[in-house]
């Protein structure tokens, strides 16, 4: 091939079917070059953003769900204090607020990785779009040269070959459009997912930590004041039934 006609990713020749006349090895690698075009980023073939946020966020139920807040917020009676269970109570609750801490920053990274892989996805998608009108362009233009009553005298195998290169083009003009869809529905997905994640970031769980931070640092006081952590199992089942919604929604997506 032609260094003149080697395959550019920026700079593509532009083609019409009579560039393409008469059919020959010149017209085979003009044909090749106008069709060039980028491979997908590496990065999209080794991650999975959304499963890895799901995953991490089933984690985070699971820490929840190993928390035992009544233990916490529930009246002690004095037995309880002489035998030191209101003491082991908050010390497992403290073992398990460190663990869901580590959780929480778990689902952050996650979440900026997946955010990093859906801006990738958008421009893999806008790249392709493109591809797909220059493909169609290029599949027109061949196939008119194919048909052109000069392509007759081309010899057998180069029509062939011709033949056999628009046949190719056609299948990843189908095969983009596939994939379009695909990567489409998958920054969907990704932005539902993040969108529910940083509600529950941003809203449920502030909201958890400052009610189980008063619920561990009180002091027992009389059983016979109001309760004022009553809110906190509330706020925990809130926490744990909205990441159970998100990845119901992730996996209705």
């Amino acid at each position: 091939m032609s260094p003149l006609l080697k395959p550019t990713f920026d700079n593509r020749p532009d083609l019409a079917a009579s560039d393409l006349l008469p059919l020959s090895e010149a017209s085979l690698a003009l044909l090749d070059a106008a069709s060039a075009f980028e491979p997908i980023d590496d990065r999209l073939l080794a991650t999975t953003p959304a499963r890895d946020l799901s995953n991490c966020i089933s984690g985070l139920v699971t820490s929840l769900r190993a928390l035992d807040v009544n233990a916490v917020v529930k009246r002690k009676s004095w037995w309880h204090q002489f035998t030191g269970a209101d003491l082991e109570a908050r010390l497992k609750f403290d073992l398990a607020c460190k663990t869901l801490r580590g959780a929480c920053e778990e689902g952050r990274a996650r979440a900026t990785a997946a955010r990093d892989a859906g801006s990738l996805l958008w421009r893999t998608a806008r790249r392709t779009e493109a591809e797909q009108e220059r493909l169609a362009l290029v599949v027109r233009e061949a196939r008119a040269a194919l048909s052109a009553p000069g392509a007759r005298e081309a010899p057998p195998e180069i029509r062939a070959r011709f033949e056999r290169r628009i046949a190719n083009l056609m299948t990843l003009e189908a095969a983009n459009a596939l994939t379009l869809k695909q990567i489409e529905l998958s920054i969907s997905t990704l932005k539902g997912l993040l969108d529910r994640f940083m509600e529950v970031e941003r809203l449920l769980l502030p909201l958890w930590q400052r009610a189980g931070l008063a619920a561990a640092q009180a002091v027992s006081p009389d059983p016979r004041a109001p309760h004022p952590f009553l809110d906190l199992p509330q706020l925990h089942a809130s926490l744990v039934a909205g990441l159970d919604n998100l990845l119901d929604g992730k996996a209705n997506a």
